[in-house]
């Protein structure tokens, strides 16, 4: 979440989209859930993302915590907000458009060093760093 004073410059967004660039470089599915009509309206135009089955929802339960889910509680929602859901596919292979996108909101401090993230070694940790 970023702070109210801060909304509305693209923080959220780019933070976003390089914890799910570097899931998917890892080779991890990630997903994003958020009822902020901004920032689900970002993904939804967005070509490093997809619309998952519940995209443009409003459900009427949530669950809330993990308690909760093992014990299968629900919480009826007085008013249901439109949940935005999308699932992360980054840069398709020859999609320069998408790839331009990428490059222009995310990058990565082994990527500036020119380190390839498979090649890295593997004591070395994460290291990414974002900036944009």
């Amino acid at each position: 979440m970023v702070l109210a004073e801060w909304q509305g410059l693209g923080i959220g967004s780019r933070l976003s989209d390089a914890a799910a660039e570097w899931h998917h470089r890892e080779g991890a599915d990630y997903y994003g859930q958020t009822v902020h009509p901004s920032f689900g309206g970002y993904r939804d135009r967005s070509p490093l993302w997809q619309p998952t089955e519940y995209n443009g929802t409003r459900p009427e339960l949530r669950i809330e915590g993990w308690r909760a889910r093992q014990r299968g509680v629900a919480v009826r929602l007085r008013t249901p907000k439109l949940i935005y859901s999308h699932r992360y596919c980054g840069a398709a292979p020859g999609d320069e458009m998408a790839s331009r996108h990428l490059a222009g909101r995310v990058g990565f401090a082994a990527d500036v060093q020119g380190e390839a993230v498979e090649g890295r070694d593997a004591g070395a940790g994460a290291g990414g760093r974002v900036h944009g």
